[in-house]
């Protein structure tokens, strides 16, 4: 769940840039410091919750503490002790925070570098800035565990079919015709693909684009309540085994729209209910299907067919390990 947070930290310590500036060095072994301090303080709390579940019987739990705890900034397990959750979210708020001052003090130290006329260190602390601002963009929320996927929404790059743009930090489809748009995004084998949208006008569906490694299959919400994940072998684009009739999607009503891909299949959630469940290797996906392809198979999309949609929101929860951001849409 905080994979991505605690590979960012041992990267954004591990200091790969180069500096030469006092300045520069100063911001950067403060930010080293400070994350070396917050995983001590990390494995302290973990140690306690180990010897409790340990002494409760939880020999797994133990086991999952015991890994943290010997290397606190790799990937870190499910845990199910709240106490241990909480500790872990509390640790990656700290990193985010340290993160965020760490590039305060690169940019003084830029200043600096600028006013001096060291134009070179002045280059390269700007890249550790642009570095980290990506690595931010990429971290999962600590309470949630979602990645905000918005900032890798390119309507320039990604849109497949249609008009697609970014307004105020939510993506927006034109409502006219079949329009489709891919994010620069490479899912893990498991994970949680979460979107939060309104229809503006329209009368057909809208789509979450999805993928089981190179497999693309697709969610669609029927405006007049008829759901069903497409495309499977030997039903064409008519109804299967997944389809349901559940209330229907309302113009200018807030909904959110939750997949969850797993190993075994994937279920849809509709405002926190979940209304279809596919149990399935893919091997049933009809990879085939002409209707709703990405340029590339292996990321996430949005879709729309005759309704205009606001996606407010687009998330992912990495499950199984983290997934792929891709330059510019492509491999």
């Amino acid at each position: 769940m905080f994979a991505m947070g605690f590979a960012q930290a041992t990267d954004n310590a591990g200091g790969e840039t180069e500096f030469t500036s006092a300045s520069a060095n100063s911001a950067k072994q403060k930010y080293a410091a400070g994350v070396t301090d917050a995983q001590q303080k990390l494995v302290v709390v973990l140690k306690q919750v180990q010897g409790d579940v340990m002494r409760s019987g939880q020999l797994e739990e133990a086991n999952r503490l015991a890994k943290m705890i010997a290397a606190p900034g790799e990937a870190v397990p499910e845990f199910t002790s709240l106490r241990a959750k909480a500790a872990v979210a509390n640790y990656v708020s700290l990193l985010q925070r340290l993160g965020k001052q760490y590039q305060a003090d690169l940019k003084v130290a830029m200043a600096q570098n600028l006013k001096a006329g060291q134009l070179e260190e002045a280059n390269r602390v700007a890249q550790e800035i642009k570095r980290l601002d990506l690595a931010n963009g990429q971290a999962a929320d600590p309470v949630t565990g979602f990645i905000n996927l918005v900032p890798y929404i390119k309507p320039e790059t990604g849109t497949v079919a249609g008009k697609w743009t970014v307004e105020n930090g939510a993506v927006v489809s034109s409502g006219k015709g079949e329009e489709r748009i891919q994010i620069a995004y490479q899912p893990p084998e498991e994970y949680d693909y979460k979107v939060t949208f309104t229809v503006l006008e329209g009368d057909n569906c809208l789509l979450q684009l999805l993928a089981e490694k190179e497999k693309p299959f697709i969610w669609a919400l029927g405006m007049n309540g008829a759901h069903t994940f497409r495309y499977l072998k030997g039903t064409g684009i008519g109804n299967n085994r997944t389809s349901v009739k559940e209330a229907p999607i309302r113009l200018n009503d807030r909904h959110t729209s939750i997949v969850r891909v797993r190993k075994t299949g994937a279920e849809a959630v509709l405002d926190g209910k979940v209304i279809s469940k596919w149990p399935t290797n893919y091997d049933d996906v009809a990879t085939d299907a002409p209707w709703w392809l990405l340029k590339d198979h292996s990321l996430l999309g949005l879709g729309s067919a005759r309704a205009r949609t606001v996606f407010h929101t687009v998330e992912v929860k990495e499950v199984s390990g983290p997934g792929k951001f891709i330059h510019e849409g492509k491999k």
